[in-house]
């Protein structure tokens, strides 16, 4: 009888021993877990941080980008209004009269190229697409410098 009481013994010991591992298997990966959690909190405010580098960086490259964008653009605005100064100039008037005389001869030509029998339909249309493009390019250019 000692011997089974020794054995049941033996066996609620060795049975306590492991549960008790077990138990501090887990309080250990519990710390460990903790652990895993405040180094990736730590590496998402580092994370966050870099974004936020990165991202000032990319806004301060398109506002150069733009601000030069919007140098050339002015640029190229101040060259279509003609100066006051030049707009005075007799040799103006003279290129704007030059210009409307040819204007309106080329509006002749388009009419006479309609009617013309020598040639055909096909050679009329492209002939007057391009002297409709020629006059509507004058023109622009002419509205610009009488302003």
């Amino acid at each position: 009888m000692n011997n089974i009481v020794g054995a049941l013994l033996l066996c609620l010991l060795a049975c306590t021993s492991s549960a008790q591992g077990i138990f501090n298997q887990k309080a250990t990966q519990i710390k460990r877990y903790m652990e895993q959690i405040g180094l990736l909190r730590t590496y998402l405010r580092q994370a966050e941080r870099g974004y936020q580098i990165l991202d000032k960086g990319l806004h301060t490259i398109r506002d150069i980008k733009r601000g030069e964008f919007n140098l050339h653009d002015l640029y190229y605005k101040s060259l279509k209004s003609v100066n006051p100064e030049v707009r005075r100039l007799s040799e103006v008037d003279a290129a704007v009269q030059t210009g409307t005389a040819i204007l309106r001869q080329a509006s002749k030509m388009i009419r006479v190229n309609n009617s013309s029998e020598l040639l055909e339909a096909s050679e009329k249309g492209t002939s007057s697409v391009f002297w409709v493009r020629s006059l509507m390019t004058l023109k622009k250019t002419f509205s610009t410098w009488m302003i």
